[in-house]
């Protein structure tokens, strides 16, 4: 249901354009090209294309169909043609369309405030060292702090050796360190490693945190993905 919608609305442009257009050959050009732009729409939308860019990209993708359309009711209007009663109807309601995009738009670019939050992928951790292996990959899900939007997924890691999770949590701050490059510092309470950067761009900024914790004899890596909006 969620892509049926999806797809309506990202149509709502060429439709409206293709009942208001009376040039031929703009009608089929600019047609071709607004469909492109809501199949590309459609595709970041529904996280097919650019999932770590989504925001920005669709923000982008809208501004874009707005000023094609207005550009090619403009061109068409140029042309002199006769208006029909479709046509008053098409141009009216890509107006509408234009307004009601571009505020929607706008509305969404303030409510996240320039940031995006998502539960961080599996591949966030790079390859482990020799001996040490992922036990358990856990999608923590979304959840709202004072402020914040907190998105996490938690790595549970073994020793092929039967290292102490301590030797192992050592082994694994090291590893962040130098190969995803995480400046890690050791917090005595409550007694875990952490570290803390900005990722994303545009619209799609995040806070990124990474913990290493050694709980109950078992050496756990969590990372957070916030956004304070």
């Amino acid at each position: 249901m969620k892509s049926v919608i999806l797809a309506l609305a990202f149509l709502a442009a060429p439709l409206c354009w293709l009942l208001a257009a009376r040039t031929p050959r703009l009608r089929l050009g600019v047609g071709v090209l607004l469909i492109l732009i809501a199949v590309a729409e459609f595709a970041v939308a529904d996280s097919w294309l650019l999932p770590d860019l989504a925001t920005t990209t669709l923000a982008s993708l809208v501004v874009v169909h707005v000023v094609v359309l207005i550009a090619g009711f403009v061109a068409d209007a140029a042309a002199g043609r006769r208006r029909s009663g479709s046509v008053v109807v098409g141009l009216i309601l890509g107006c509408a369309y234009c307004l009601v995009a571009l505020v929607m738009t706008l509305m969404m670019v303030v409510a996240l405030g320039g940031e995006r939050s998502s539960v961080p992928p599996s591949d966030i951790l790079s390859p482990l060292p020799p001996g040490l292996t992922i036990v358990a990959d856990t999608d923590m899900g979304c959840h709202y702090g004072s402020s914040s939007m907190f998105c996490d997924r938690e790595f549970r890691i073994g020793s092929a050796d039967e290292a102490s999770a301590r030797e192992v949590a050592m082994k694994m701050v090291q590893h962040l360190q130098d190969v995803d490059k995480w400046q890690l510092a050791y917090v005595e309470n409550p007694g875990w490693w952490s570290g803390t950067r900005r990722e994303g761009w545009g619209l799609d900024r995040s806070t990124m945190h990474v913990w290493v914790k050694v709980r109950n004899d078992q050496t756990l890596v969590t990372f957070g993905d916030e956004a304070r909006n």
